[in-house]
């Protein structure tokens, strides 16, 4: 029999997926570099960094081996410039982690309505300078409404427990769209932090969306090598926090796929097989990939070293650039195809990359 927590049941009660850190499929531990512009960064699936303003704050983002007990990864951020007016960011700077989840997963809390629930965040967090951070929940897509709250965090990993109360106004997201952002600020101006609510889910939802931290945060954006590491992190129903929902890595990934997923000839970089292509007319042949899993929405498709591929009919293996691919969508498969490889018509094909250079298909979908 299942226990029941919180008026739901014990399993599958976490909103969140890859709150442990555990894929990557994008980097695979490698670091990446978030500089100002307003581009999304990711180091572990599902929760990216945005870097936002006029200065000149960047830092490394990297999935790392290292949390509490029960857990082998985090995401850490590391400060690698910090910004000079230290302390004291621009108005509309912002440098946060974001998490988004989608309405259909979140429909459960009836937000927006007479039937809403509370729900309660919970996380590890681990930092190199101890102080008061900022963490701003955010409707979705024009959603008008925020609940901003101030979490401690140490030196040493700690488990922090935010209890958000119900709201029942707002435009709230019910299908494949964003329902509600997770925003922790690391460098936020004034335009883009929240009123402290408090933890304890007795403060008020604001009539915003703008905040992207907390006013009263400590800003990790002004100290040069300053460290923030978070993993465990939790979103469930009702008003108590319960341990976190540790889920296999297949099935992690499975779900991670819904919103990213990526081919590449890591495994066997000089002979590996992509599969079947047919040829269309001329000098064009697609190859067909069948997604690993339904995704949330059509991808966009990109290549890296596609020059890699070899077009093989059984007697010549035909290449093209790079840049003359392109990729066509549907449901359940992406064409990768280019007009510039040789006679191709009316041939079955052999794909298969011969290089010692990573070649990766990307299909991104995410919120």
């Amino acid at each position: 029999t299942c226990a029941s927590l919180n008026g739901g049941e014990f399993s599958n009660r976490n909103m969140v997926i890859n709150g442990a850190m555990q894929v990557d499929q994008r980097n695979g531990g490698s670091t990446v570099t978030s500089s100002p512009g307003g581009s999304l960064n990711f180091a572990a699936d599902r929760c990216h960094f945005f870097n936002y303003g006029t200065g000149e704050l960047t830092a490394t983002l990297q999935r790392v081996a290292d949390g509490p007990a029960g857990f082998y990864n985090s995401n850490k951020v590391t400060i690698t410039t910090p910004e000079s007016s230290g302390g004291t960011p621009a108005a509309d700077d912002r440098f946060s982690m974001q998490y988004r989840i989608e309405g259909r997963d979140l429909n459960r809390l009836s937000l927006g309505t007479s039937d809403a629930k509370p729900f309660v965040i919970s996380f590890y967090v681990k930092v190199s300078v101890a102080g008061n951070y900022g963490l701003a929940v955010v409707s979705g897509t024009s959603g008008g409404r925020s609940y901003c709250m101030l979490y401690p965090a140490t030196t040493s990993w700690t488990r922090v427990v935010l209890k958000v109360p119900k709201v029942t106004d707002g435009s709230w997201q019910r299908g494949t769209l964003t329902a509600l952002e997770l925003k922790f600020g690391l460098y936020n101006g004034s335009n883009r932090s929240g009123a402290d609510q408090g933890v304890a889910g007795t403060g008020s939802w604001q009539s915003t969306d703008a905040p992207q931290g907390t006013t009263g945060q400590y800003q990790l954006g002004g100290t040069n090598g300053a460290t923030w590491q978070i993993t465990g992190l939790q979103v469930e129903a009702g008003t108590e926090a319960t341990p976190f929902e540790h889920r296999r890595h297949g099935d992690e990934l499975a779900l991670c796929q819904r919103y990213y997923q990526q081919f590449d000839d890591s495994s066997n970089t000089g002979s590996y097989i992509w599969g079947i292509a047919y040829g269309g007319g001329g000098n064009s042949a697609g190859l067909v990939i069948y997604y690993q899993t339904t995704m949330r929405a059509l991808p966009t498709a990109s290549g890296e070293n596609l020059n890699n591929l070899n077009f093989n009919d059984g007697t010549t293996a035909y290449t093209a650039a790079n840049n003359t691919y392109g990729f066509g969508g549907s449901e359940y498969l992406i064409r990768v195809s280019s007009s510039s490889l040789g006679s191709m018509t009316g041939k079955a094909i052999q794909v298969y990359s011969n290089s010692s250079t990573n070649t990766k298909i990307k299909l991104d979908a995410e919120l």
